[in-house]
């Protein structure tokens, strides 16, 4: 029994050493995307949308970002479009970790969230971050895009349709992929990876990566 509660005592310490870990590398990688900006607050923050259909603006924790990084196939001459790109985590999070593309773009419904995010990313260059409904904007030479459940599944339907109207082809990363159904039975896209993500200490997370048209 002494034995057990000792094993049992590691543990908690190692989760609790982990979780600890994650906190400060948080804190540190915040502060490292914010730069210059004096932005004394955690990228964590949580605001609800008052637009119907949309998500709360929140950040993707790094521990998943930890494990989505290896999935993301992008290169020198994407176009990387994060939408409901919130605080700008995953963009500078993506520059900081070396995932360079010729051009990225964040659409961000909550004027609070895309205001502050361009203060944050005002120094990096080859971001751009856009206040406006993601079914509206169009950026027409756009070549990924990147979702974290940003809205429901009727907003989405829509957004699948503006793609259609506007561009002859994309590659799309959906992160908890809770709505991955309103892409079935479209004749012009294909699913090409479907992985279940497994953060540690983190409920396991969905992706489906999709194509849309042809190169």
């Amino acid at each position: 029994m002494k034995k057990r509660t000792i094993i049992v005592d590691k543990i908690k310490r190692g989760h609790y050493l982990y979780f600890f870990y994650y906190y400060l590398y948080t804190l540190c990688m915040d502060r490292h995307i914010a730069g210059t900006y004096k932005y004394n607050r955690s990228l964590n923050k949580l605001i609800y949308n008052n637009e119907r259909g949309a998500s709360p603006v929140q950040s993707a924790s790094y521990r998943v970002l930890d494990v989505l990084l290896p999935e993301l196939e992008i290169g020198d001459g994407d176009i990387f479009v994060d939408v409901g790109s919130g605080w700008g985590r995953l963009l500078g999070y993506l520059f900081i970790k070396g995932k360079k593309c010729r051009k990225y773009y964040g659409i961000e419904l909550n004027s609070e969230a895309a205001d502050l995010s361009k203060k944050i990313l005002r120094n990096y260059d080859q971001v751009k971050i856009i206040n406006g409904d993601a079914t509206k904007v169009i950026i027409n030479d756009a070549t990924v895009y990147f979702l974290f459940s940003p809205f429901d599944r009727n907003i989405m339907e829509l957004w699948i349709k503006h793609i259609e109207n506007t561009h002859s082809y994309v590659k799309v990363y959906y992160l908890h992929a809770i709505h991955e159904e309103a892409f079935a039975n479209k004749s012009k896209w294909r699913i090409i990876k479907r992985k279940v993500l497994r953060p540690k200490y983190h409920i396991p997370v969905t992706l489906c990566v999709y194509e849309y048209g042809n190169r």
